[in-house]
């Protein structure tokens, strides 16, 4: 679920640009993308996600976690795709992954 590479950035102020959050991110390792998230106004939701060449500079990159940008605090966590699902392993999750053993081989 959890993308080793990308980081998931909140609690930006409206006037934070992708530079500015490049910047930042940049001094923890190679920064791929900014995707700065916004509304159908095309005003700035408040996060971004920002993707490293590797995972090593999104661990660095957690490091931000509490920094001020602009005068706001911003919260940095690895991003999870699967957060939007709902969760994995309830009952019956595990009869389709595996296949029954010894069977389909002939003989």
């Amino acid at each position: 679920g959890i993308d080793a590479k990308t980081l998931y950035v909140s609690g930006l102020a409206p006037t934070v640009t992708r530079e500015t959050v490049r910047e930042l991110f940049s001094q923890s390792g190679q920064v791929e993308d900014v995707r700065m998230m916004r509304d159908r106004d095309g005003r700035l939701r408040g996060f971004c996600y920002v993707q490293f060449a590797d995972g090593n500079g999104a661990q660095e990159g957690l490091k931000n976690n509490g920094s001020e940008l602009e005068g706001r605090k911003l919260r940095v966590a690895l991003s999870d795709p699967s957060r939007r699902q709902p969760p994995a392993g309830g009952p019956g999750a595990a009869a389709t992954s595996s296949a029954p053993a010894g069977r389909g081989r002939g003989g």
